[in-house]
């Protein structure tokens, strides 16, 4: 076996790795987006357009971005 065949075959399954993980990520992604906005619409839905709804919303953005935004947090998310 040559250099160059086994450079091809390696260089083969690798693309083709890459290429599932691509399909993989991006389905995952695209799951999550139709999941999350599904539980806005039942959220809206059962308690409504309230003022309490959107103080609820405003603070769990608030403790997402602080959460998300920590170095432990990041360190513990890989």
């Amino acid at each position: 076996m040559t250099f160059t065949s086994l450079w091809s075959s390696v260089k083969s399954r690798a693309t083709s790795t890459v290429g599932l993980s691509v399909v993989v990520v991006s389905g995952l992604t695209v799951l999550s987006t139709a999941t999350g906005f599904v539980r806005e619409v039942v959220t809206g839905r059962t308690f409504g357009a309230t003022a309490e709804t959107d103080a609820f919303f405003a603070a769990f953005a608030v403790v997402s971005l602080v959460f998300f935004s920590s170095p432990e947090a990041q360190s513990k998310a890989r």
